[in-house]
């Protein structure tokens, strides 16, 4: 676009021997327009900026329509003599997209094969525009699929990784099995199999909830419980894993815990991932933190842990397979389906999902109202 409007004014400028060229572009949303690039006479001043950006709505209807305007302008700062400005529409079959503004001394008006050349040149303009935009688009567009592209890559590469570990560990665990003797080894053999058994069976139901999930398929369990009751069986189930990595827990609940209405099975896979994700990325001995709000008809959680993420990072989160980039990719189980499965199900809570960081914290936000209707989601 640049190197377009530049050269139009240029040589507009230049042929028709004019005082000065210059192009303006409109805003569809303010209903104004900009000045984008000047051709000034040598030893001339500017077109004047407060008639170019003029938000005149009978001149921009004229221009966006496709009239061609010829006036005669006097700077009431200047005194100067008039001058006799062309206008003429940058526009196609789509709409408007801007002007051409040529200027000379009053006495000097433009003639008909001038307008008829203007007029051509604007019409290049808006077809050089068009093409320009719509190549800046399909770039865009070529660099989303390029990034989807890496993401397929990646979670191919990710769901490889963690469909064949299972499967090898099973193997090993299965085959010391059948030659050790030692009743011990038999039992630890004997857990790890159903370990990993249970991890390969974990990564298959994500896959196929996030599915059910994105193609609208998800049926709602409505029930009617307390919170309290659900939040005990889910805390004490948590402080156990903490102690493999010496973390503490602090929780901080309400005085009287609500009884809720609503999809309980989407609630507390919601809270164990939230909860197992700030284990997880949390350091050796961090603090985890659960704080449960009581926001009018709403509840609210934060699920907190230390930690620091680049900025551009936050949004991506949530994002399907995603992972947030680190020296070692495999530190941390998992195919990064966990947040997306999160966001969907928070949307069949009716509800609201978003991550914060200050102060060194990572926060984790849910909230949703205590009552919902039952319904597919």
């Amino acid at each position: 676009e640049d190197e377009l409007l530049s050269a139009a004014v240029r040589e507009l400028g230049e042929e028709l021997k004019t005082t000065g060229c210059s192009t303006t572009l409109f805003d569809e949303q303010t209903h104004s327009s900009r000045v984008t690039h000047n051709y000034v006479g040598a030893g001339l001043s500017p077109t004047p900026s407060s008639l170019l950006t003029s938000p005149d709505p009978d001149l921009t209807r004229q221009l966006t329509s496709g009239w061609i305007v010829q006036l005669c302008y006097l700077d009431p700062v200047l005194l100067r003599s008039g001058q006799t400005y062309l206008i003429c529409p940058i526009a196609d079959d789509q709409g408007g997209i801007g002007g051409l503004w040529l200027h000379r001394p009053a006495e000097q008006i433009f003639a008909p094969f001038e307008i008829a050349l203007v007029q051509q040149v604007a019409l290049q303009c808006a077809i050089g525009l068009r093409q320009a935009r719509f190549y800046w688009i399909a770039q865009q567009q070529v660099r989303e699929l390029e990034r989807l592209h890496l993401l397929k890559d990646d979670f191919l590469s990710t769901v490889s990784h963690e469909l064949r570990t299972p499967l090898a560990n099973m193997r090993m665990a299965l085959y010391m099995l059948n030659l050790t003797s030692s009743p011990d080894k038999r039992q630890r053999y004997y857990e790890m199999a159903v370990s990993e058994c249970a991890r390969q069976t974990q990564l298959i139901e994500d896959l196929l909830s996030l599915q059910q999930l994105e193609a609208g398929h998800y049926e709602s369990q409505i029930l009617r419980f307390s919170l309290q009751e659900l939040l005990s069986t889910l805390v004490d189930e948590f402080i156990s894993e903490l102690r493999a990595k010496e973390q503490t827990f602090q929780l901080d609940l309400l005085d009287t815990a609500p009884i809720l209405n609503t999809d309980r099975p989407a609630l507390e896979r919601t809270l164990r991932e939230l909860l197992d994700n700030a284990h997880k990325y949390a350091s050796w001995g961090a603090e985890i933190r659960f704080q449960v709000m009581n926001i009018d008809e709403d509840i609210q959680f934060q699920i907190s842990n230390p930690g620091v993420l680049p900025t551009p990072e936050l949004p991506r989160l949530f994002d399907k397979f995603y992972r947030v980039p680190s020296s070692d990719r495999w530190r941390h189980r998992g195919t990064g389906l966990g947040l997306a499965l999160v966001q969907h199900l928070v949307g069949t809570l009716k509800g609201q999902l978003w991550v914060t960081q200050e102060q060194g914290w990572i926060h984790f936000c849910c909230r949703i109202p205590k009552s919902v209707k039952a319904g597919n989601q």
